[in-house]
């Protein structure tokens, strides 16, 4: 059974419009040498542009899915990452929060900063709001999302529940 999700497409981010660019470059690139050099254009600045295009098409089908589920927590950074299961056991608390992502952990993705003064890991696509899971072990992990209000209150509740039973 699912008791939240949320899934978040990477087009979302501004910056991977920015993605968009080397592919109209190349694209962009390939017409120019196709005009100069007649009708013979070269393999390399076909492959380039392809990549480019391929690229772009990669980071636009990145999507981070959050699944509040009865045996645990699942997430996955779809096209980028394994899947990651959090037992509810392993949680203290989950709270929303906002967070500064380029100052405090240098942008959106899989990124490593500190909160506390101690290291903790952030799985985020965009935005500033998250959820920062605290681990009975003193360690925190901080997940984006654009509903972290009900995705904490969801995380909460299966806590609840498993320490109640």
């Amino acid at each position: 059974m699912t008791y939240f999700r949320e899934l978040q497409p990477s087009w979302n981010n501004p910056l991977a419009w920015l993605a968009l660019a080397p592919a109209g470059i190349g694209s962009y690139a390939i017409l120019q040498i196709a005009k100069t050099a007649g009708s013979r254009t070269p393999y390399s600045a076909v492959l380039s542009a392809a990549a480019s295009l391929c690229l772009a098409l990669w980071i636009f089908s990145i999507r981070l899915d959050t699944d509040v589920e009865q045996a645990g927590l699942r997430l996955r950074f779809r096209f980028l990452w394994p899947t990651r299961q959090i037992s509810y056991e392993a949680i203290a608390r989950a709270e929303a929060v906002e967070y500064e992502p380029i100052k405090n952990y240098g942008g959106w993705g899989l990124r490593r900063g500190k909160h506390d003064g101690r290291a903790e890991w952030v799985w985020s696509i965009s935005g500033r709001r998250g959820v920062r899971l605290h681990f009975h072990d003193g360690e925190t992990f901080l997940l984006g999302s654009r509903r972290p209000e009900e995705l904490a209150a969801a995380i909460n509740t299966r806590i609840s529940a498993v320490h109640v039973a």
